[in-house]
């Protein structure tokens, strides 16, 4: 009798434990390839200008925090962004005025980089964030309405070619309320990341 209650008890068990890890293997079986981490490199640019219109109040330890919460939403795509360089960039407001008129000109600014993706801070804008996927940059705010890290990781997703959802549990959600990443913008970011990490590689 115990050792019928053993068998069944074990083979209960063992369903459990292969239904565990379909669940777990699942998302890599649905997209190959997923196991396989993709890092892209990520130079910060933290703006003062002479008349303080643009001056950013941030500073190494809170963009060091930002891209680690950054990095644990986008860890469901394995995929990180890995900051390479923090620098202060001193420009004339004028300048600085100008760049924001056209913010493709941000190329311009000291210490941009071409072969990597360019996170510039300012103090104030009227949005979360813009993304620039032309020229693989984001502009952000030192204050957003919503979480940093979901404004910055939902911006960072535009750079890989994410489009907005309709559903506020996503991280492509237009408001920046959510942070889930599916299968179908795993593989579509994860095809451009490898893409864009390996025309950085031809760059430098």
């Amino acid at each position: 009798m115990l050792s019928n209650y053993i068998m069944t008890l074990n083979k209960q068990l063992l369903i459990a434990f292969i239904i565990i890890a379909i669940l777990f293997t699942l998302p890599i079986l649905q997209n190959p390839g997923i196991s396989e981490q993709i890092s892209l490199p990520v130079n910060v640019l933290i703006v003062k200008d002479t008349e303080n219109a643009f001056t950013s109040e941030r500073n190494q330890t809170d963009i060091v925090n930002l891209f680690n919460r950054v990095n644990t939403i986008w860890y469901q795509a394995n995929t990180s962004f890995e900051l390479k360089s923090i620098n202060l960039v001193n420009i004339s407001t004028s300048e600085m005025n100008a760049i924001w008129r056209s913010p493709k000109g941000a190329v311009n600014l000291p210490s941009f980089d071409k072969d990597k993706i360019n996170v510039i801070f300012i103090k104030n804008m009227s949005y979360n964030g813009i993304a620039l996927p032309e020229i693989n940059s984001v502009f952000m705010p030192d204050h957003t309405s919503n979480r940093e890290q979901v404004a910055l990781a939902h911006e960072l997703g535009h750079i890989l070619g994410l489009e907005h959802r309709p559903n506020d549990r996503y991280l492509m959600f237009n408001f920046c309320n959510g942070t889930k990443i599916d299968l179908y913008e795993t593989r579509i970011a994860r095809k451009n990341a490898k893409e864009l990490s390996e025309s950085f590689m031809l760059l430098t």
